[in-house]
C-alpha cells in the first residue's frame, strides 16, 4: 500500500514537472504519461497560483497583467508552442506527412504568430472584463475551474483520439489515456476538483457553463486534427488546452452579466 502511495507520488510530481514549470526534482516520461489522470488537479494548482496577483494590493488592470503573463509562463510556453505548431499545419492546406513535417518545422508562419497575438489579446481582454465585473473570490474559483477544465480537454482529447504512429511523447499520454480504470480514475479526480470550487462558492450554473465550450473544443479539435493528421499528437494537445481555456474565458466574459 505505501509503495503504491509512493508511486502515485512519484507520478504525480513527474507530471507536474512535465506540464509546468514547478521544479519538483523527477522528470520520468514514463511516470509522467501513467499517471496522466491526475491532470485535473495539476489544472487546478495552476488556476490557484496564478490567482496569486489578484490578493495583492494593486489595481485590477495590473493585477490582470500579472496573472496573464502567469497564465503563460506556469506551463512553461509549452502549450502556445504546440498551438503555434498546429495553427502552422491548419493554414497549410497540406494533410498527412506533409501537415506533419510542417508542425516539426523550427520555423514559425506569420499567421501562427499573429495567431498567437490575437489568443493573448483576446485572453486578456476576457480576464480583465471578468474581473470588472466580478470580485476577487469569485474570479480565483473561475480561474481555477478553466484551468481544471482546460487540462482536462488534454485527457478527453487524448482518450476519444488516435495515437500518433511513431514513438513520442503524444504516444504515451494518449495511449495511457485510453485505459478504462484510469479513465474511470480520471473521472472520479474531475469530479473531486468540480465539487471542491463549489464548496468554495462557486456557481454551479458557471460550472456548467464552463463545460460547455470545453466539449465543443475537444470534438471540433478532434475532428480537424483526424482530418489533417490521421491521429492526434502532443502539439495538438497543447492546441487544445489553449483554445478551451481562451473560450472559456471568452464565452465568462460575454455571459457573466446575465447570470
Amino acid at each position: 500500500m505505501q509503495l503504491k502511495i509512493l508511486r502515485i507520488i512519484k507520478g504525480f510530481l513527474a507530471l507536474t514537472s512535465f506540464l509546468t514549470i514547478i521544479p519538483t526534482g523527477i522528470h520520468n516520461l514514463e511516470y509522467a504519461s501513467s499517471y496522466f489522470y491526475l491532470v485535473p488537479i495539476i489544472g487546478l494548482i495552476e488556476g490557484f497560483l496564478i490567482s496569486i496577483p489578484l490578493l495583492l494590493p494593486i489595481s485590477k488592470l495590473m493585477a490582470s497583467c500579472l496573472v496573464l503573463v502567469l497564465m503563460y509562463l506556469i506551463t512553461g510556453f509549452n502549450h502556445v508552442d504546440g498551438f503555434e505548431d498546429f495553427v502552422d499545419a491548419l493554414v497549410s492546406g497540406k494533410k498527412g506527412e506533409e501537415a506533419l513535417r510542417i508542425m516539426k518545422s523550427s520555423s514559425r508562419g506569420a499567421v501562427a504568430v499573429v495567431s498567437t497575438v490575437l489568443l493573448v489579446i483576446v485572453m486578456f481582454s476576457s480576464l480583465h472584463n471578468l474581473y470588472l465585473t466580478m470580485d476577487k473570490n469569485s474570479l480565483i474559483l473561475v480561474l481555477s475551474t478553466v484551468h481544471i477544465l482546460s487540462a482536462e480537454s488534454m485527457f478527453v482529447l487524448s482518450s476519444t483520439s488516435k495515437e500518433p504512429p511513431y514513438p513520442g511523447l503524444g504516444k504515451l499520454f494518449i495511449r495511457s489515456s485510453k485505459k478504462e480504470k484510469l479513465l474511470n480514475l480520471n473521472i472520479f479526480i474531475l469530479m473531486l476538483c468540480i465539487l471542491l470550487v463549489l464548496s468554495l462558492g462557486l456557481s454551479p450554473q458557471l460550472i456548467l457553463l464552463m463545460f460547455v465550450p470545453m466539449i465543443i473544443s475537444v470534438a471540433i479539435i478532434r475532428k480537424l486534427a483526424h482530418s489533417i493528421l490521421g491521429f492526434v499528437s502532443g502539439d495538438v494537445l497543447g492546441f487544445c488546452f489553449e483554445v478551451t481555456r481562451t473560450s472559456i474565458m471568452v464565452l465568462l466574459s460575454c455571459t457573466i452579466h446575465l447570470i
